[in-house]
C-alpha cells in the first residue's frame, strides 16, 4: 500500500486561512498547527505551563505518550499572548461577579 503525502500550504495560503478566521482563538489554532506541525488531540492537551516562550516551542505529548518540543513562529508567540491577555481578562471579571 502506497501512502500518499499531500501537499502543503504556502506561506501565503497561511496568512489567508489566518485573515478569514472569525477571532483570536481560531487565528492562533490555524498558526500553531501550521507551525508546528501538531495534531488535533495534541492541540487539546496543550497547557499554558507546556509553552516555552524563550526557544519559540511548545512540549507535546504524541502517540504512544512520547513527548516532544514543536516549534512555533513570531507570528504564533503574538497570537498566543494575545489570546492569554483575553483569557486572563474574562478570568479577572468572572472573579468580581
Amino acid at each position: 500500500m502506497t501512502k500518499v503525502i499531500l501537499p502543503s500550504l504556502t506561506n501565503e495560503q497561511v496568512e489567508y486561512l489566518i485573515e478569514q478566521a472569525d477571532n483570536i482563538r481560531n487565528k492562533c489554532i490555524i498558526s500553531l498547527f501550521a507551525d508546528s506541525g501538531i495534531r488535533l488531540n495534541e492541540l487539546l492537551n496543550i497547557k499554558e505551563s507546556h509553552i516555552d516562550w524563550e526557544t519559540n516551542t511548545v512540549i507535546i505529548w504524541g502517540q504512544g505518550g512520547k513527548q516532544r518540543k514543536a516549534p512555533f513562529t513570531k507570528r504564533t508567540v503574538e497570537l498566543l499572548h494575545q489570546i492569554l491577555k483575553v483569557k486572563r481578562v474574562s478570568q479577572v471579571s468572572v472573579d468580581r461577579k
